[in-house]
């Protein structure tokens, strides 16, 4: 599922889609051109060495909620990025039930 994009001149990505520091463990987001872009245009960088390691257990992002979302969003094809977003901010309204239960697994890995 691809959610970000880079503008054709290469020096824009779509304005407040994602807060600044949403990104996930994709490859393409700790590539080395993305992670000067961002730290060149962005005022709260975090470099990809700074995230979580890539686990169920320490990153509930990652995989609860973008998986909950891409099923969502796998059930349609979207003619257009904004049909796309509309769906992705309508769905991320999520059960506090669903985020209790994903959470749990990761608090674990906060505690000494």
């Amino acid at each position: 599922m691809v959610l970000g994009i880079v503008a054709s001149d290469s020096n824009k990505m779509p304005p407040d889609f994602f807060r600044p520091n949403e990104k996930d463990g994709a490859p393409a987001h700790a590539s080395k051109k993305v992670q000067e872009f961002w730290k060149g245009n962005m005022a709260s960088f975090w470099p990809a060495d700074f995230w979580p390691y890539s686990s169920p257990d320490a990153n509930p992002l990652d995989f609860a909620v973008w998986g909950f979302l891409e099923c969502k969003t796998n059930k349609t094809s979207y003619l257009s990025v904004e049909a796309l977003k509309a769906t992705i901010t309508k769905e991320w309204d999520m059960s506090e039930d669903f985020i209790k239960t994903a959470v749990p697994p990761f608090v674990h890995v906060l505690k000494p």
